[in-house]
C-alpha cells in the first residue's frame, strides 16, 4: 500500500495534481464567468475582450514563461535537498516579473497602434484598446503571482496555492460583476456603496485588482516561511539569474510563439466576420474548462519530473508521466462527451448572444474535440521534458511546426478567400470554406505536436539533463 502514495504512481501524481488542476479550474472558471457577463452586458465587449486579452498575454509569454520556469529550479533543488539554493531561485523569478510588468506598461502606449493592425471594426477596435491598456498595465501582478506560487508548487505543497487561487477567483468574479454593472449594496455601519457601471473598464479593472489581492495574500505568508533554512534573504543571485534566462527563455519564447500563432487565428476569425469573431470567443472560453485544468497536470508532471531530476531518480519521473496520462485521458474523455454531443448546457450562460453565433460556436466546439487527446498529451509530454531541462528542442520544434502546419496555411487559406476566384468556385459557401478550413488547419496543427513531443520523451534524452548546479558550481 504504502508505494500507492510515493515513487510517481497515480495516487502521489492526484494528491498534487487535483488541487493544482483546481487551481487552474478557477482560472478557467474565471474567464468563462468573464465572458458570460460581458457577453450580457453587450456582443461587441464580448468580442474585444478575447482579443485584447489574448494580445496581452501573448506580448507577455516570454516573461510568463520565463517566471514559470523557476518552478523547475525550485522542483529540483528540491529533489537534490538543496533547500537553502530555493529561496534564490523564487527571488530570481521575481525580478523577471517585475522586469516583465515594465515591459508589458510600456506595451500599454502603442496599444491604438496594435489594434489598428488587426483591422476589426471601430466599435470593437476601441474597446479592445479600452481592455488591453488596463491589462497590460496591471500584468505585473500575475507576473508575480506566478514568481510567488512557484515557492509552494515547486515543493509539492500546493494546497495553499490552491486556497490562494480560489481567494483570487471569487474577488475577481465579485468585482467584475459589481464594475462591469455598476451596482450597490448596503454595508453594516457604512450605508450604501454605489459601484460606478463601467462595462469592458470594470472586467479588467476587476482582473487586475483580483490579482493583486492575491500576491499580498503570498507575501503575508512568505513573511512568517523558514527564510534561513530555504535562503529566502538571498536577493539576487547572478549566476543562477543567468541559468534561469538560459533555460526560461527558451521556454518563454515557445510559449510566445505559439500563442501569437493562436493569435493569428483569433485575428483571421474577426477578419472573417464579427459572427465568426463573437462565436470564437465563446468557444475558447468554453474550452478553457478543458484546457487550463490540463495545464494543472502539466505542472504536477513538470513538478514530480523535477524533483525526480534533482533527486536522480529517473524511474519515478517515468511512473508519474505514466500516470498523469491516465488521469489526462479520462478527464479528456468526459469533456470530449459534453463538446461532441451535449454542449447546450454549457452555452446557456450565453443564451443572450444570437442563435447564429451560438450555432457557429456548437460547430467550433466540435472541432475542438477533434484534438483535445493530442492536445493533453503534448501538454503532458512537453512539460515532462522541459522541467528536466529540453527546452531549446521544444522551443525550436515547436516554432517550426507553429509557423509551417498553422500560421502560413491559415494565412495562405485566408488569402485565397479574398481572391475572386474563391469565392466564384465555392460560391454561396466561401465564407464557410475559408472558417471551416483554419479550425481543421488547427486540428492537425495540435495532432502532430502531440505525436511529436511524445517520440521526443520516448527518444530519453530529457534523462541524462538538469537545471541545477551542482554544489562545487555554486560554491
Amino acid at each position: 500500500m504504502k508505494n500507492l502514495f510515493k515513487n510517481g504512481n497515480f495516487k502521489e501524481v492526484l494528491t498534487i495534481a487535483l488541487p493544482l488542476v483546481l487551481s487552474s479550474a478557477s482560472h478557467a472558471v474565471n474567464l468563462f464567468v468573464d465572458r458570460a457577463m460581458l457577453a450580457g452586458y453587450s456582443d461587441m465587449t464580448m468580442a474585444a475582450a478575447f482579443p485584447a486579452g489574448l494580445s496581452a498575454f501573448s506580448f507577455s509569454c516570454l516573461f510568463v514563461g520565463t517566471v514559470g520556469y523557476s518552478g523547475a529550479f525550485v522542483a529540483q533543488y528540491y529533489g537534490a535537498k538543496e533547500y537553502h539554493r530555493i529561496g534564490s531561485a523564487v527571488w530570481q523569478g521575481i525580478w523577471i516579473a517585475v522586469i516583465g510588468g515594465l515591459f508589458m506598461w510600456g506595451t500599454s502606449f502603442f496599444a491604438q497602434e496594435i489594434f489598428d493592425a488587426f483591422g476589426h471594426g471601430a466599435e470593437v477596435r476601441s474597446l479592445e484598446v479600452i481592455y488591453y491598456k488596463i491589462i497590460a498595465t496591471g500584468t505585473v501582478a500575475n507576473l508575480l503571482f506566478i514568481a510567488l506560487s512557484n515557492f509552494w508548487s515547486g515543493r509539492g505543497k500546493v494546497m495553499l496555492v490552491l486556497g490562494v487561487n480560489i481567494f483570487m477567483t471569487v474577488m475577481n468574479i465579485t468585482l467584475n460583476y459589481l464594475l462591469i454593472y455598476g451596482k450597490s449594496f448596503t454595508v453594516p455601519l457604512l450605508g450604501t456603496v454605489t459601484f460606478p457601471e463601467m462595462g469592458i473598464r470594470g472586467a479588467a479593472y476587476g482582473t487586475i485588482i483580483g490579482g493583486f489581492m492575491a500576491v499580498l495574500v503570498f507575501v503575508a505568508v512568505l513573511l512568517c516561511s523558514g527564510w534561513k533554512k530555504y535562503g529566502l534573504g538571498k536577493c539576487f543571485d547572478f549566476a543562477l539569474f543567468k541559468r534561469l534566462l538560459r533555460f526560461g527563455m527558451p521556454t518563454g519564447i515557445q510559449l510566445a510563439i505559439d500563442l501569437i500563432a493562436f493569435q493569428v487565428f483569433v485575428i483571421l476569425q474577426g477578419k472573417v466576420d464579427s459572427v465568426a469573431l463573437a462565436a470564437s470567443g465563446i468557444a475558447f472560453g468554453i474550452n478553457s474548462l478543458a484546457y487550463t485544468p490540463l495545464l494543472g497536470i502539466g505542472q504536477t508532471v513538470g513538478i514530480l519530473v523535477g524533483q525526480s531530476v534533482g533527486a536522480q531518480d529517473i524511474p519515478r519521473g517515468e511512473r508519474s508521466v505514466r500516470s498523469a496520462r491516465v488521469l489526462g485521458v479520462c478527464y479528456i474523455a468526459v469533456l470530449a462527451v459534453i463538446f461532441f454531443f451535449w454542449p447546450d448546457p454549457l452555452l446557456l450562460a450565453f443564451s443572450k448572444v444570437s442563435p447564429e453565433i451560438t450555432a457557429e460556436c456548437r460547430t467550433m466546439l466540435r472541432f475542438i474535440t477533434g484534438y483535445l487527446l493530442f492536445d493533453a498529451l503534448f501538454i503532458i509530454y512537453s512539460s515532462a521534458i522541459k522541467s528536466a531541462g529540453d527546452t531549446r528542442f521544444s522551443m525550436i520544434t515547436h516554432a517550426l511546426l507553429a509557423i509551417f502546419t498553422y500560421v502560413l496555411p491559415c494565412l495562405a487559406l485566408f488569402a485565397a478567400y479574398r481572391q475572386e476566384w474563391f469565392i466564384n468556385l465555392f460560391a454561396p459557401y466561401s465564407r464557410g470554406w475559408c472558417l471551416w478550413g483554419v479550425w481543421t488547419i488547427s486540428v492537425i496543427y495540435v495532432v502532430i505536436c502531440g505525436v511529436v513531443f511524445y517520440l521526443r520523451y520516448r527518444q530519453g534524452k530529457w534523462k541524462t539533463m538538469k537545471v541545477i548546479d551542482t554544489p562545487s558550481e555554486a560554491a
